[in-house]
C-alpha cells in the first residue's frame, strides 16, 4: 500500500465513529436569575425559532443569552 493510501485509510477509520455517534445538540439559555433552561432541536422547531433567536422568544426580558452546547 503506498503512502497516500494508508494516509486516506487512517483519515477514514478515523471518522468512523463520528459516524456511529448520535449528534443531538441542546440549546441552552440563560436566565436573568442565573438559572439555566435547556431547550431541544425539536422545541425549537416547533417554536419555529433558532437558538440564538430564542433570547428573545417569547419575551426578551427572561433569557440573557441562547448558545448550542
Amino acid at each position: 500500500m503506498n503512502k497516500s493510501r494508508k494516509i486516506f485509510a487512517i483519515l477514514v477509520l478515523s471518522c468512523l465513529p463520528a459516524l456511529f455517534c448520535a449528534c443531538h445538540k441542546n440549546c441552552v439559555c440563560q436566565m436573568r436569575d442565573g438559572s439555566e433552561r435547556t431547550y431541544t432541536e425539536d422545541e425549537l422547531d416547533k417554536f419555529d425559532v433558532s437558538c440564538t433567536r430564542m433570547a428573545d422568544y417569547p419575551v426578551a426580558d427572561h433569557k440573557v443569552r441562547c448558545t448550542w452546547e
